[in-house]
């Protein structure tokens, strides 16, 4: 019996590298959102204010910010299609 016969009903709905990739870009868009952009344009305005009286750095920091949420939002479409494909909310462990 192949070993895809024995997964819940829907879960091959994407070949393995295709889940592959779109894994991947669901993580990398979260991870870049999260830990580099987003922390990023909170210390655009922390630090620009104080260093210059201009406000050369707002459009910069609304720039980075709205970067940010759109890849986490993007992450988050990602994952949602992914769990949908897969007729689940949240990829589930074998032992659970």
């Amino acid at each position: 019996m192949p070993a895809s016969s024995a997964s819940p009903a829907g879960a091959n709905v994407f070949p393995p590298t295709t889940v592959s990739r779109i894994l991947v870009a669901h993580v990398v868009c979260g991870a870049l959102a999260t830990l580099l952009l987003l922390p990023l344009g909170i210390l655009i305005p922390r630090y620009a204010r104080a260093m210059s009286k201009g406000r050369w750095w707002f459009p910069l920091h609304m720039g980075v910010q709205l970067g940010g949420t759109a890849l986490a939002i993007a992450a988050l479409a990602i994952g949602y299609q992914m769990g949908a494909a897969e007729g689940t909310a949240h990829p589930v462990s074998p032992s659970a």
